[in-house]
């Protein structure tokens, strides 16, 4: 009895770091690696306290079962299609390598590397574990991986690569949370019992447009960064992590499951990379699924694994870690000296809409707002007392109405012609606003400035082009109206874009604009050039970077990451996470982390389901508001691309709008370049946002 007693019993961490040895040190923490199970760990040299690569007690779980412990015991899982069957299927490390003893190890500078063999899909995966100043680095080399060679139609493919899905998980008997960045970021309460709940995953940047869907997607705030978190209270207290995904991350996922839900004891969040893409499509009345063909075109996938201990130690914490990464490693800059309380406006120019001419339906140009009309709507709230304008006129010239790529000014004909538009500037000029012109270089829906709407479009993994359909609302299927589709043009194109976009505006005199989509959309091309999302994050950095230096100044309707340290002004930050059923309640995630260092608003207050909530949870944290606003009755613009602004018309939001402004100069003026350092919740009903107050800026 005395023996079983000894063999049920939790090993501490002591004896488990016994089992192992030290590969690498520094001042402030010691990596410690299992030569038998290649499982690490990290331990802080201050007070001792061990971050667990794989739980260290996985085969002692009472309440999971023998497969899920040797996947807890697995440092990376891999799921890999049949080429021949169209199927996926995953499997551990633990089994497939570890187990039997297929792997080996060398010791590299700063820590060690390990090779994984999987002989069931006879493929190799080299991971190095590193240990740097202040995180520890574990990568796996993407170019180094090996795998049998697929044909068209048979062999065995990697497809995903799930890294460190156990990280320092929490068990039952702790108190604490994680931290995801969906939208504005969520909280997931450990052993929230949240058992029905469907366990959450999210691509990072968004979804791949070049992906084909069957169906409308899910209306969700989308994942702007890489960054992920815990923070453990109770016995363990003031200790968690942050995890952020260095490389690879435009082709990962952010994961999180909570005890119960996962049929472990454990409460875990971590990161998925897919390796590969994949396409289903209907042959007939079969769906069946197309894998990307080649070798792995993906970077090193890496994540940076951050230690940290700190008294009353939150989310907040976790966000200024972030944000100091961004700073130290990304060239995100303060810009709080241009941060005022502004009122940010969208203004929407004009559109294609089918019009009835000699009974015959034809499609016209249309205005929804003339550079006149524009003039007067920003003239009205000026009189009301609002003197900080920075407008966004989209869709401002004929390549924005049409639909098209935008290569030069190409003022609109159809909202007054090139002096109105400077008639416009200079007026805005004279009241200390901005006006910002946007540029489209993403969607195209007809060809034109030299830009085809297929031949320079980018392609799916089927060689057809990539197309965004027209989703019907009711029925979440294409659209049978409205059928004309969307392209998207390929990044081989941007380099000579960027160069004709400079020259065109700066010869106009405009050097204020706005790029659309192109600081959030994130897309493949899997046409002859084969560009993956991390080689069009590239090439949309270098296009930030060429406007920064001809003298640009970028506002951005959202922004991932990558986009943060090249845009001047931010709009359309979220002020909520998508809600999903696991989380337990929304936080200013983001805005903790740009807030004081970049001028930005929300989402427009007049498009969302509730404005005095999105207008509270501003306020909060002394985020401005914006709206969008046409001239014309929105109405009027059914079965087009406005139909969805048909909260928009100008006359109902001027009055209601200019109030809110004043409020904020009145109350929060102090406040709007300074850093939130505290942003305490106030009310025990956790599933009520507006029950949220900032606590303290500095």
């Amino acid at each position: 009895d005395d023996k079983k007693d000894d063999k049920e019993k939790p090993r501490t961490d002591e004896e488990g770091l016994a089992d192992m040895s030290v590969v690498a040190e520094n001042d402030s923490y010691k990596l410690y690696f299992n030569e038998s199970t290649t499982n690490f760990a990290v331990q802080s040299k201050s007070d001792n306290y061990v971050w667990w690569a794989t739980p260290l007690n996985a085969d002692k779980d009472e309440n999971a079962k023998t497969a899920q412990k040797k996947n807890m015991q697995s440092p990376l899982y891999v799921v890999y299609g049949d080429v021949s069957s169209h199927t996926s299927q995953r499997i551990n490390i633990y089994d497939a390598s570890i187990k039997s003893g297929k792997f080996s190890f060398e010791p590299i500078e700063n820590g060690v590397k390990v090779i994984y063999r999987l002989s069931k899909i006879e493929a190799e995966i080299p991971m190095t574990i590193t240990l740097e100043k202040d995180n520890v680095n574990v990568s796996v080399i993407t170019e180094e991986i090996k795998e049998q060679q697929a044909t068209d139609t048979s062999g065995l493919v990697l497809l995903e690569i799930g890294m460190l899905q156990f990280f320092n998980a929490a068990g039952m008997e702790d108190e604490g949370y994680m931290v995801v960045p969906d939208g504005s970021g969520a909280v997931i309460n450990y052993n929230n019992r949240r058992y029905n709940a469907q366990a959450y995953n999210s691509e990072v940047y968004g979804r791949d447009t070049s992906i084909g869907m069957l169906t409308r997607p899910s209306k969700t705030e989308q994942v702007y960064l890489p960054v992920i978190g815990a923070v453990t209270n109770g016995e363990k207290t003031n200790h968690g992590y942050m995890a952020i995904a260095k490389s690879g991350e435009t082709c990962a996922s952010v994961n999180a499951t909570v005890s119960g839900q996962n049929s472990t004891s454990y409460n875990n969040t971590w990161f998925e990379f897919k390796v590969r893409a994949e396409d289903t499509y209907y042959m007939g009345n079969r769906k069946l699924t197309v894998y990307e063909q080649g070798k792995i075109n993906q970077p090193n996938l890496t994540v940076g694994y951050y230690p940290l201990a700190k008294e009353n130690l939150s989310y907040v914490d976790i966000a200024e870690a972030y944000r100091n990464y961004l700073i130290e490693q990304k060239g995100f800059k303060d810009k709080s000296d241009n941060i005022t309380n502004s009122y940010y406006l969208d203004l929407y120019g004009g559109t294609i809409k089918a019009q009835s001419i000699a009974g015959l339906p034809v499609n016209l140009e249309t205005a929804a707002t003339t550079y006149e009309q524009a003039q007067e709507i920003i003239k009205q709230l000026n009189e009301l007392g609002v003197d900080d304008i920075v407008a966004n006129y989209n869709d401002f010239n004929g390549a924005g109405i049409k639909g098209m790529i935008t290569a030069d000014v190409n003022y609109a004909g159809t909202l007054g012609g090139k002096n109105a538009y400077k008639t416009l500037a200079e007026y805005v000029g004279s009241i200390n606003g901005k006006l910002f012109a946007s540029a489209g270089i993403t969607y195209m829906k007809d060809s034109g400035n030299g830009y085809s709407y297929t031949l320079n479009a980018c392609k799916a993994i089927t060689k057809a082009y990539a197309t965004t359909n027209n989703w019907d609302i009711a029925f979440g299927i294409p659209n049978q109206v409205r059928l004309v589709t969307k392209t998207t043009l390929s990044p081989y194109y941007w380099p000579d874009l960027y160069n004709k976009i400079s020259k065109s505006f700066t010869s106009e005199g405009i050097t204020t604009i706005s790029l659309d989509d192109a600081t959030t959309l994130l897309y493949s091309d899997f046409s002859r050039e084969n560009y993956s999302r991390a080689d069009t994050m590239n090439k949309l950095v270098d296009g930030y970077k060429q406007f920064k230096d001809a003298g640009f100044t970028l506002l951005a309707s959202g922004a991932n990451a990558y986009a943060l340290p090249y845009v001047d002004y931010l709009t359309d930050v979220p002020v909520t996470s998508s809600n999903f059923d696991l989380f337990d309640y929304d936080i200013p995630f983001y805005e903790i982390v740009i807030h004081g260092y970049l001028p930005y608003t929300t989402k427009a207050v007049n498009a969302s389901a509730n404005a005095d909530d999105t207008i509270m949870l501003a306020l909060l944290t002394a985020t401005p508001v914006h709206y969008d606003m046409m001239y014309a009755d929105p109405n009027d613009f059914t079965d087009s691309d406005y139909e969805t602004l048909f909260y928009s018309n100008y006359k109902g939001w001027l009055e209601p709008s200019a109030k809110i402004y004043k409020l904020y100069q009145d109350e929060l003026k102090d406040f709007a370049n300074l850093h939130i350092t505290g942003y305490n919740r106030i009310s025990g009903d956790e599933t009520r946002p507006c029950a949220r107050r900032c606590a303290g800026a500095a």
